[in-house]
């Protein structure tokens, strides 16, 4: 995602969708990437939504969204951005926080929204990066992961880790 590009492909983002997610959060990600497609009169981005167990998986909002893949069947991701909620400490497991880990091992690009930044700290990914998060959740997580540099901004680019802290429109 922040590698010079040389290559005619689109670029490929996973979208690993946590229970509870914000799905404004989501779709304010995705929109501005199907407007350069759109713009650009090619496809510059391509996107796929991933959850721990493929299938439907339900926002905060009670609307259900249907993933393309498990992360068992999800192939090396480019560019993994977790979008989560408001509690993020109910959907960790011991699989997502593995599907990270090897994500990270293998280079990719890792981004949060909202409260994915609880998540990829809990993987031990963000040890020794600056990160964002909501800013109901920022003391108590940065409590609870001393190495990691949480601010109270709204975007955070730091080498391979990208983090945003917008939940909705609501809590700006």
């Amino acid at each position: 995602m922040f590698d010079p590009r040389i290559s005619d492909e689109p670029q490929k983002i996973s979208f690993l969708l946590i229970p509870g997610f914000s799905l404004f959060g989501l779709t304010a990600m995705l929109d501005p990437l199907r407007h350069a497609n759109r713009a650009s009169g090619k496809e510059l981005y391509r996107w796929e939504l991933i959850s721990e167990h493929g299938g439907l998986v339900t926002s905060s909002d009670a609307i259900e969204i249907m993933s393309h893949s498990s992360i068992r069947e999800a192939a090396r991701c480019e560019s993994l951005i977790v979008v989560s909620g408001e509690n993020p400490q109910g959907s960790i497991s011991q699989t997502i926080l593995g599907f990270i880990r090897q994500q990270a091992s293998h280079g990719a690009d890792i981004g949060s929204q909202d409260t994915g930044a609880y998540i990829t700290a809990a993987a031990g990914i963000l040890n020794g990066y600056r990160s964002t998060i909501h800013w109901e959740n920022l003391q108590s997580t940065a409590e609870t992961f001393l190495n990691v540099d949480f601010v109270q901004e709204l975007l955070v680019v730091d080498r391979k880790r990208f983090s945003c802290r917008v939940r909705s429109l609501a809590w700006i």
